[in-house]
């Protein structure tokens, strides 16, 4: 069985499927990745060269493994940076196929719009076909704060309103909301993420670490459903994925890198020896 992961690819660095594949593998799951865009870098460098790949580029990709009869066998599509409105609608065409083949296949979006410090750097037409199509057809979504704002299209500064927002796009179709980068009870250095699902919600706190890096949220999507799929409750898949993803911060933190360190420090990111705790709220 295995996982189709649509988002971006860089040739240096480590954020979309550079990310997200190896720590996939890593955890024991086959990975059919698909890049939607392909870069040297990722934008936040002073330079970099690529381009977004044309929509009907992924629909041959597509078409190919279903060709082959391999999309019965997929457990999970996992979506991410995705380049244009057009390779939106081709992965929801894409899903719309697995789910045929692969009735009990999850669909986790990412929907990466933008942050607090950059804005949104997502065309309108990709945002409104995120806001009008794509989250209601997933199963599992995971903005970061600016991102469900963007969504929901309000302010929301509390994590009252947060759980609020977040069941309001339950009732647009997924099953589980996960929001991350949210602020702490526990004061300015802390960092929260959100789990809700039907009447349940769980938070984690975890110590901020005064650094900028990019792919944490791709790395944490990937993280999450990889445990999810090897049996983990929803809210035991948060406590490992969060605290990964804060082992992988850490040691940026320590070696000054700029680049998530996935491959020499892959196996705390999968199977962290210190685990936050989740607290049901």
């Amino acid at each position: 069985m295995g996982i189709l992961s649509v988002q971006s690819h860089v040739s240096y660095g480590h954020v979309g499927n550079a990310a997200a594949v190896f720590l996939l593998q890593s955890m024991g799951h086959e990975v059919w990745p698909v890049h939607t865009v392909h870069f040297s870098n990722h934008p936040g460098y002073p330079h970099y060269r690529g381009s977004v790949v044309p929509a009907a580029a992924l629909d041959d990709l597509f078409a190919g493994l279903d060709a082959n009869g391999w999309l019965v066998d997929c457990r999970a599509v996992l979506s991410g940076y995705l380049g244009s409105a057009a390779n939106a609608a081709a992965l929801l065409t894409a899903v719309a196929t697995v789910r045929k083949r692969q009735p009990d296949a999850l669909f986790l979006c990412d929907p990466v719009i933008g942050d607090r410090a950059d804005g949104v750097y997502v065309a309108a037409d990709l945002l409104a076909i995120y806001r009008n199509a794509v989250v209601a057809r997933a199963d599992v979504v995971t903005p970061n704060l600016f991102e469900l704002e963007m969504l929901v299209e309000t302010d929301l500064p509390t994590v009252d309103a947060v759980r609020r927002a977040a069941t309001t796009l339950l009732s647009r179709g997924p099953q589980t909301v996960i929001v991350t980068s949210l602020p702490a009870a526990q004061g300015a250095g802390w960092i929260a993420t959100l789990l809700v699902t039907d009447g349940h919600a769980w938070l984690i706190e975890v110590p901020r670490i005064d650094i900028e890096v990019k792919g944490t949220g791709d790395a944490f999507a990937a993280l999450w459903l990889g445990h999810r799929l090897n049996g983990q409750a929803p809210e035991q898949a948060l406590a490992r994925a969060v605290s990964g993803v804060h082992h992988l911060i850490c040691q940026c933190h320590k070696t000054g890198s700029k680049e998530l360190a996935i491959v020499t420090s892959v196996g705390q990111a999968i199977a962290p020896s210190l685990l936050f705790e989740v607290k049901k709220i």
